[in-house]
């Protein structure tokens, strides 16, 4: 892929009190990955990336949908103007809602997940949710007159535009530039700063920051026993899998 950014637009996460043995996980895994590859084919309208992870004790899983590549925003009817800039936005969270919404259900189903054993079930709207919200945070701040601008206006103005850096950061770079632009052009007329040199700075920020925090802690994550990353831009069969460290996997036979 050249280095380009993957950006994440969904992730499905599921975390139970549940654990299984290395034969059930496997089975598990192949169940997941045939269903988020036909969920996000039918209802993303680009080729993506899926990642299935499991990880082992209590059985945490997460499907991670990434757009590989350039022009996310242009899968979603494009950015001419900001407020189909913004449409767009919404277009995406509902698509990342449906497919993770869908994927646990059914992967509940097909693994016999009971409800009574579900620790956190949860619906991740990630990049394009990320900066959605920056953008209605800055949206609700125009309305603040000037007598309005004290301090606290200030703060929320810095942690929306620090919002807003996380999200843009993860798109890949011409898109970034677009968004960044038509960002600056809606709002910056109605902000008392310049939003350009600090939307276009690049933030380094760990995911595992945001993922992780709910329900576990980083230092006690469990081993990953279970990787799988599909594109859906080839055919199921024809992709090598990744599984636990200790084991290879032939390609998928259905």
């Amino acid at each position: 892929m050249g280095g380009a950014i993957v950006t994440t637009i969904a992730q499905a996460y599921l975390h139970t009190n549940i654990s299984g043995t290395d034969a059930e996980l496997a089975e598990w895994g192949r169940r997941a990955e045939a269903l988020a590859y036909e969920i996000a084919s039918s209802v993303f309208p680009m080729e993506v990336e899926v990642e299935i992870v499991f990880q082992v004790g209590s059985l945490i899983s997460r499907a991670l949908v990434k757009k590989i590549g350039a022009g996310l925003l242009a899968a979603y009817g494009g950015i001419a103007i900001y407020p189909d800039f913004k449409n767009g936005l919404l277009e995406a969270i509902t698509d990342a809602r449906t497919f993770s919404g869908a994927f646990n259900e059914r992967f509940m189903s097909e693994a016999n997940i009971k409800s009574k054993d579900i620790v956190a079930r949860q619906r991740r709207i990630e990049t394009p949710g990320r900066i959605n919200r920056a953008l209605d945070r800055l949206e609700n701040l125009e309305q603040n007159t000037a007598a309005n601008r004290g301090s606290r206006y200030h703060q929320e103005l810095q942690d929306a535009v620090t919002q807003l850096q996380w999200g843009l950061s993860d798109l890949e770079f011409s898109d970034r530039q677009q968004a960044v632009q038509l960002i600056v052009e809606y709002h910056e007329p109605r902000l008392p700063e310049p939003l350009l040199p600090e939307l276009m700075r690049p933030v380094v920020w760990k995911r595992e920051d945001e993922e992780f925090g709910l329900v576990e802690s980083r230092a006690h994550r469990p081993n990953v026993k279970f990787l799988a990353k599909l594109r859906t831009d080839e055919p199921l069969r024809s992709q090598l899998l990744l599984e636990d460290k200790k084991t290879k996997r032939d390609k998928l036979k259905h």
